[in-house]
């Protein structure tokens, strides 16, 4: 969606786009997972992604986290404030503005109501949001399979797989509706 926004080659079908480190072209720098270098030593120094609009003289930190429902408003604020001293030394290095991003939902997809606000920043279409969600609720239904297989989750816990997938169902329902 970035490369797509922003212009570097990018593919139609998400599942086969792989992602490099660093993308670049004359006018946009997209960087995943690196540390960014500054005058100053920042203890928070690695953004998921950073994406530097060098023609609009616009820096976007990007964060992204999944945690569970207890902690999401929480894990949301923290990641907004995380990378400030970050984005005031990229600003004054770059001399541009600098905007950070959460882009934080729980394991069962449920997300906060700012989060369309944030999604709309980075671009993300509803399709795509969709398809999100879905991805983090199977990773998280393999997950708890895998934990149920190999006896790692307690009795009463939700050994059984399709109890767990049950009660998080219920859950992103829950939350749904909490946000409506």
């Amino acid at each position: 969606m970035l490369c797509n926004r922003f212009g570097p080659k990018s593919l139609r079908r998400i599942r086969l786009h792989s992602v490099q480190e660093v993308l670049s072209s004359r006018d946009i720098e997209i960087r995943v997972d690196t540390r960014v270098k500054t005058d100053v030593r920042v203890a928070h120094d690695r953004p998921d992604i950073v994406v530097i609009d060098k023609r609009l003289k616009q820096i976007l930190l990007t964060e992204v986290g999944i945690t569970n429902q207890d902690q999401l408003q929480t894990v949301e604020t923290e990641k907004a404030h995380k990378y400030d001293l970050l984005a005031g030394e990229m600003g004054m290095m770059y001399r541009c503005g600098v905007k950070i991003v959460p882009y934080v939902m729980t394991w069962g997809g449920v997300v906060t109501k700012c989060h369309r606000k944030y999604a709309s920043e980075l671009g993300i279409p509803p399709n795509v949001e969709a398809y999100i969600q879905s991805r983090v609720l199977r990773r998280t239904l393999e997950s708890v399979s895998f934990e149920a297989r190999r006896g790692i989750l307690e009795e009463g816990d939700g050994a059984r797989p399709e109890l767990a997938m049950e009660e998080l169902v219920r859950g992103c329902a829950q939350g749904m509706q909490e946000r409506a």
